[in-house]
């Protein structure tokens, strides 16, 4: 399967750094600071280049599931219905992985 159709599985619409599961925040200078420094944890030397986080599609991009339209199933928060949309998010990736290959 395709990166387009794991993109439409999930329910995200460009597969960007801002969509991704590996982009990490840190609040940098503290509470006082409103900066945040943004970086990747899978490709940690994009984390200096000036147009980082990427808005083009990457071919590294791997979904995220607060990204996903799977975070939406959460309605009350509780452990049960989390650990519920959790696992259909990754049962879906995981079947798209094995059409894949």
């Amino acid at each position: 399967m395709s990166k387009e159709e794991l993109k439409k599985a999930v329910g995200i619409e460009k597969a960007n750094c801002m969509m991704c599961k590996h982009l990490d925040s840190d609040p940098g200078g503290g509470e006082m600071q409103s900066e945040h420094w943004v970086s990747c944890r899978k490709r940690e030397h994009c984390s200096n280049l000036k147009s980082f986080p990427f808005k083009k599609e990457m071919e590294c991009w791997e979904p995220e599931f607060w990204k996903s339209k799977f975070a939406e199933m959460i309605e009350e928060g509780t452990d049960k219905e989390v650990e519920s949309a959790i696992e259909k998010f990754a049962d879906t990736v995981r079947e798209v992985e094995v059409v894949r290959t």
